[in-house]
């Protein structure tokens, strides 16, 4: 709004992303595949029978992933198995939102998959390598899972989730699969300079179902998309270079 050239993706664009409610609205237009899901309303957060006949009416039943919309890192979010216990989720993800509306999808048993995007120095997208997370197909990456660094040293006891980078040669039509979705994905927000998009694969459908959208990048040693860059031989220094440079290309084009 004050025409200051902004690196990476706008205002505009983050709420859009943060907000999984909009997310889904956005790609779900767009096309992109979605697990199946429902939106609920604050005043109906006690009301169980409303709930289920959202499920019915959207085709989903057990187990659902209750999460909070407008929060990151897995925080508000949570595997919910058995009618009894949906409540309690419901009410535990509002705690930690604008209390407006919550988000219930349905949970896609398999492997969870990111992958990451960023531009070149022209603006055209660059699929840096995929990784997934090993872990069972029941299971979901937690809050405590995105900082066991930090819990470590604290002498926490933690879980440490493997980080597994896919070999080209050997998943290379996934992998394929998987930058058209995420292309597809990069353009429908409106994203600039770089994201990374998380995936759930249901291995017995073969369909990646998205999951959702991070546009933060701190360009710190762990940095996801750091991480990924330097797998292809591009360094912190020449990313940041080149977000730099395309972010005054934009602001030069709009005068």
């Amino acid at each position: 709004m004050l025409d200051i050239p902004i690196a990476g993706p706008s205002a505009l664009c983050q709420t859009l992303a943060f907000n999984k409610i909009l997310t889904r609205a956005k790609l779900s237009h767009e096309g992109v595949k979605l697990p199946p899901g429902c939106n609920i309303r604050f005043e109906d957060k006690d009301n169980l029978n409303k709930i289920l006949k959202q499920f019915k009416d959207n085709n989903f039943t057990f187990p659902v992933i209750v999460k909070a919309p407008c929060e990151d890192d897995s925080i508000g979010i949570c595997v919910v198995k058995e009618e009894e216990n949906l409540l309690e989720a419901v009410n535990h993800s509002f705690t930690f939102q604008y209390k407006k509306e919550i988000l219930i999808e349905k949970f896609i048993p398999g492997r969870e998959i990111r992958t990451a995007v960023i531009q070149d120095e022209n603006e055209k997208l660059i699929m840096l390598p995929v990784c997934e997370y090993v872990m069972e197909p029941s299971r979901i990456r937690e809050y405590k899972h995105k900082f066991y660094e930090l819990k470590a040293k604290t002498g926490e006891e933690v879980e440490i989730l493997e980080r597994k980078i896919w070999d080209p040669t050997q998943n290379m039509q996934n992998i394929k699969r998987l930058t058209d979705i995420s292309f597809e994905c990069f353009k429908g927000l409106g994203v600039t300079d770089w994201a990374v998009f998380d995936f759930r694969l249901n291995t017995e459908e073969n369909e990646f179902y998205f999951i959702e959208a991070g546009l933060f990048v701190h360009f710190s040693i762990p940095c996801n998309i750091g991480k990924l860059a330097r797998d292809i031989g591009i360094t912190t220094e020449q990313h940041i270079d080149i977000a730099y440079n395309n972010a005054i290309k934009r602001s030069n084009a709009k005068k």
